[in-house]
C-alpha cells in the first residue's frame, strides 16, 4: 500500500511539475534542477524582461524599501561560534535585556550557553547578504518577494512561513512585476490540477449590484446625465437606491461629498456604487490558498498515518536563545510561532511530504522563470522547509 501511495504522488507531482516548467522533463528531480541551473548561472543572461513576453495577467505591486533589506549583524555562542544573523531589532533586544556583550558594532556575544546550535551549519542563513536585485543585480527600487507566494504561504504552518528567509528574496520592482505575471500563470495551473479556482468560491451573483454599478456609472457622466429622459434618471436614481445602504460599500472620505447636481447622492457614495462588484462570497467560501494548503495537509496526515512509525511526538521545549534565527522580524507573530513550535505534527519524510513537494515547486518555478542571476551560490532548492 505505501508503494502504490509513492507511485501515485510521485505521478501527480510529475505532472504538476511538467506543467510549470516546461523545459524541464517530468522525470526531472530537485537536484537536477539545480544542477542545471548552477550550470546555467557560469555564462551572463540578461535581466528578466529581455527574456519574457509580457502577459495581460493581473499583478501585484509593491512599493520599494526605503531603508536598507538586511542589517547583516551576527549573534555568537557563548564560544565565539557564530550563532545566526538577525535584524537590528533583535540585536538590541538581546542587549537591553543583558542576556549578550557588544563585541563590535554589528556583533553581540551571548551571556549563557544556547541550548541548540541556531543556524550553525547552514550557510545560506549566515552569509552576508547584499541589497540587489536577486534578477538583475540593480540596487534600486528593491522589494522583498516571498517564492512561495502569500496566497498559499499564510495558510503553511508557522513553522514552514517563519523565519525562513531563503524563500524571501530582492526583487527591484521592474523584474518583481514581469516574475509576478509568471507567478499568476503558474497558479493557474496549480487551481486546474486542484480543482480550485484562482478566485475561490463559492460565488453568490448579485444582479442587484450590476444594475446600480451600471446605473451610478452612469449618473457619474454630467454629458450622459444631461441626455437622459426623466423617467430613465428616475430608473437609475432607484437602481443606486437599492444599494445605496449596502454594507458593503466602501465610501472613500477623501472623496467630494457634496451632492451630484440634484441626486439624492455624493459624488463619494456614487464612486462607491460603480465600484461594486458583480458577485458577493458565498456560504462556505473557500479562498484558493486555503483550499490548496487544506488539501496539501490532509494528504499529509493521510501519509503520516500510513507510514511505518510510531505516533509522533511532541517537539522538544523551545529555549529563550531559539527566539530569533533570522535576519527578518516576525512581524508580531513570537507567540503564535511558539505555540506551533510545541505542536504535534505529523511526522513525514521529506521525501514523501506534499507540503515540502510544494515549497520546492516554487523554488523551482524561481530559478526557471526568475533565472536569477545574482543569487547566493548557498541557495538550494532542499534546504529544510521546517524552521528547527
Amino acid at each position: 500500500m505505501l508503494r502504490l501511495v509513492e507511485l501515485q504522488l510521485q505521478s501527480r507531482q510529475s505532472l504538476l511539475f511538467g506543467r510549470l516548467a516546461a523545459e524541464h522533463s517530468s522525470t526531472a528531480t530537485v537536484a537536477t534542477v539545480s544542477s542545471r541551473f548552477r550550470a546555467r548561472r557560469a555564462r551572463p543572461v540578461a535581466p528578466l524582461h529581455s527574456h519574457f513576453q509580457v502577459v495581460p495577467v493581473r499583478t501585484m505591486s509593491y512599493p520599494p524599501r526605503k531603508g536598507p533589506l538586511y542589517d547583516n549583524l551576527t549573534v555568537l555562542g557563548p564560544d565565539g561560534a557564530v550563532l545566526f544573523r538577525c535584524g537590528r531589532k533583535k540585536f538590541d533586544w538581546y542587549l537591553t535585556h543583558g542576556l549578550a556583550t557588544q563585541v563590535d558594532e554589528s556583533t553581540i556575544a551571548l551571556n549563557f550557553a544556547p541550548k541548540g546550535p541556531g543556524r550553525a551549519g547552514q550557510e545560506w542563513y549566515l552569509e552576508d547578504r547584499q541589497d540587489q536585485c536577486v534578477v538583475c543585480g540593480t540596487k534600486q527600487h528593491l522589494v522583498l518577494v516571498h517564492i512561495v507566494p502569500s496566497q498559499y504561504r499564510r495558510f503553511m504552518p508557522l513553522r514552514v512561513k517563519s523565519r525562513s528567509n531563503i524563500d524571501l528574496q530582492p526583487f527591484c520592482t521592474t523584474c518583481h512585476a514581469e516574475y509576478d505575471t509568471a507567478c499568476g500563470l503558474a497558479k493557474k495551473t496549480v487551481a486546474a490540477h486542484y480543482g480550485i479556482p484562482v478566485e475561490g468560491g463559492p460565488w453568490l451573483k448579485r444582479p442587484d449590484w450590476t444594475r446600480a454599478r451600471k446605473a451610478a456609472s452612469a449618473l457619474l457622466s454630467a454629458k450622459i446625465r444631461s441626455k437622459l429622459p426623466t423617467v430613465r434618471m428616475a430608473e437609475l436614481v432607484d437602481h443606486v437606491s437599492t444599494v445605496i445602504n449596502d454594507p458593503v460599500l466602501m465610501v472613500d472620505d477623501a472623496d467630494d461629498h457634496a451632492p451630484v447636481d440634484n441626486l439624492p447622492f455624493t459624488h463619494a457614495q456614487l464612486m462607491a456604487v460603480a465600484n461594486l462588484p458583480d458577485a458577493e462570497r458565498g456560504d462556505g467560501f473557500v479562498e484558493h490558498g486555503e483550499g490548496v494548503i487544506a488539501a496539501i495537509m490532509a494528504e499529509r496526515e493521510r501519509r503520516a498515518r500510513m507510514m511505518p512509525s510510531p505516533a509522533p511526538s511532541p517537539l522538544p521545549p523551545v529555549a529563550e536563545d531559539e527566539m530569533d534565527v533570522d535576519f527578518e522580524d516576525d512581524g508580531g507573530q513570537e507567540e503564535d510561532y511558539m505555540r506551533d513550535r510545541r505542536a504535534m505534527l505529523p511526522s513525514v519524510p521529506p521525501e514523501h511530504d506534499p507540503l515540502v513537494a510544494f515549497v520546492r515547486m516554487w523554488r523551482m518555478h524561481f530559478l526557471a522563470k526568475a533565472r536569477p542571476q545574482f543569487l547566493s551560490p548557498a541557495y538550494d532548492v532542499n534546504a529544510d522547509i521546517m524552521n528547527p
